[in-house]
């Protein structure tokens, strides 16, 4: 075809051949999301069900599951994870983005089906361990897939759509699992489950194009021109497929890419944009891990137990802890909210204010969660209500936003090796969160230090009341935010070869910025999607300091 020519055939009700194959595309790809967020939720009420200690397999829960046992089975997937999000950048440089999904679409199949049939702890351990991996590669590819074939004016929003499945995969968790936990041994149906949306991703890759830019990338210009005029409409003279081709050349002839390298990693961080891009892509993780989310997702049965006060581990699965589990289902709809209006204000109100918002929201709902547990009579309506609170400001950025981010603000000749950094320190802080909760949530309880109670009550006391723990997430959770403030510039509406340059610190819009300590734009939303500019006078609305 033309380059100049809309495509029009294939057209259906009204929307055209290229917006299916972007809607297909986002679909197929975001059920690693999905697979993401199941099994993080799901795991909460297996927990639980282990503990009942009745299984018609027998043998995995004859001593029982001890904290320890408990927390590695929670962060077997993180650290499987950083070891997927290590290896992900280098094989989607090497393989292509779209054949390392399918990898890690068939590492989940065979992980859910070892899950199932794990006949000991050490099986099902290895079992979140493989499904660990295939998450990694999933974090880290997905937005990158996305971000690469979208359109400019819905990059945001699509890659957006990649944490509201996420979201929805722990609410399809929830749901399933409130019928199951009933069952004896009906942890085993929750965690085998996931074949069901790995076999759709499977089959759906099968029919997706690769990344036009990896093609681009290794020489394979004709097929990346190919893959664009079936994702792009060219509406009029001002944009043709042949144009963003050239950019894309032009960025790669700069870079003098030469694969991965220590050579090429020091090329990397000699930049000084680079380096401020990737601190603050690092920092978004932190800020959305440190925030306590997967004590949320993986423990919400637990807290919810607390809430309840019956965290008793010699009947697990009392009416109060059925009760626990349906409402983890309740918490995760309101971050599947916050999502789904994050992917609907990602293009108006821009990448920044959705951010630091959420960070606001998130502060202010730990700490009422912390004070919640430290009152004598917990009040389980007031937990209920900070964690719904919480999650839904987390879902409006924290949960989005770093991914997009990170998919975004590096060069293309450096994106892999960056964002598999910054998915690395995601899933580190993830495993140091999820090991640790039960720990603080017990050692920094202050009913600890409670000497008018006898030594057997206050050991209840403690368990019924975790503040300390929520209370320091709350803590760390503001300081990310004022780091952000002064360092995270906005990305919205311009081209990925254009988002580098909003971290050249010799701007002179960003030093004004910066002199006057953020953005003069992070008050208020557009009402229409900026449109891209030239990379020599980019369009800013915060400051970036190197």
């Amino acid at each position: 075809p033309s380059a100049s020519t809309p495509r029009e055939e294939g057209s259906c009700c009204g929307i055209s051949a290229q917006k299916w194959t972007v809607a297909k595309l986002v679909l197929t790809v975001t059920m690693g999301g999905l697979l993401l967020g199941y099994d993080t939720a799901v795991i909460s009420a297996a927990l639980i069900g282990m503990r009942a200690r009745k299984d018609p397999f027998h043998g995995l829960e004859d001593d029982g599951l001890s904290n320890f046992q408990q927390a590695w089975l929670v962060t077997g997937a993180s650290t499987g994870a950083i070891a997927g999000a290590c290896l992900s950048g280098w094989l989607s440089d090497r393989l292509g983005r779209r054949c390392n999904l399918m990898i890690s679409a068939v590492i989940f199949l065979v992980a859910s089906i070892v899950m199932f049939f794990a006949p000991d702890y050490e099986t099902l351990l290895c079992g979140r361990l493989a499904v660990g991996l295939a998450v990694g590669c999933c974090c880290m590819v997905v937005p990158v897939y996305i971000a690469e074939t979208a359109p400019a004016n819905l990059r945001g929003s699509l890659v957006t759509v990649n944490t509201v499945m996420i979201v929805f995969g722990q609410v399809v968790s929830a749901l399933v699992n409130c019928p199951l936990a009933r069952v004896v041994g009906g942890w085993r149906y929750m965690l085998g489950l996931g074949v069901f949306p790995a076999l759709v991703m499977i089959v759906g890759l099968l029919f997706l194009p690769e990344s036009p830019r990896w093609l681009v990338q290794k020489g394979r210009s004709e097929e990346a021109l190919q893959v664009l005029h079936s994702l792009r409409e060219e509406l009029d003279e001002t944009y043709t497929v042949q144009d963003e081709i050239q950019a894309i050349r032009q960025q790669l002839m700069e870079s003098q890419d030469d694969g991965w390298s220590c050579q090429k990693l020091s090329q990397i961080l000699s930049d000084v944009r680079i380096r401020s891009a990737l601190a603050v892509g690092c920092v978004l993780h932190l800020a959305q891990q440190i925030s306590g989310i997967n004590t949320m997702m993986c423990y919400s049965a637990n807290i919810l137990q607390s809430g309840n006060g019956s965290a008793d581990e010699e009947n697990p699965l009392d009416p109060n802890a059925i009760e626990a589990i349906c409402l983890s289902a309740v918490t995760a709809t309101a971050n599947l909210i916050g999502n789904l209006l994050a992917m609907c204000f990602a293009e108006r109100c821009g990448r920044r204010v959705l951010m630091l918002g959420s960070l606001s929201g998130a502060c202010v709902s730990l700490f009422v969660l912390g004070f919640a547990f430290h009152t004598p009579r917990v009040n389980e309506l007031v937990v209920v209500a900070s964690m719904m609170t919480f999650l839904l400001s987390y879902g409006c950025g924290l949960a989005p936003m770093p991914w997009t981010v990170n998919a975004e603000i590096y060069p293309l000749y450096a994106r892999s090796i960056c964002v598999s950094i910054a998915t690395g320190v995601n899933w580190t802080m993830n495993v140091i969160v999820s090991l640790t909760f039960l720990y603080l949530g017990e050692n920094m309880s202050t009913y600890r230090w409670k000497d008018d109670l006898p030594m057997e009550d206050r050991e209840k006391e403690i368990k019924n009341h975790p503040d300390g723990v929520f209370l320091l997430y709350s803590v760390l959770t503001a300081l990310c935010g004022i780091w952000l403030w002064f360092k995270m510039p906005e990305t919205q509406g311009l081209t990925l070869e254009e988002t580098i340059d909003q971290f050249d610190s010799q701007n002179p819009v960003l030093r004004q910025n910066a002199a006057d300590g953020g953005s003069a734009e992070v008050v208020g939303c557009s009402n229409v999607a900026a449109t891209p500019v030239p990379s020599s006078a980019p369009r800013v609305a915060s400051a970036v300091g190197s």
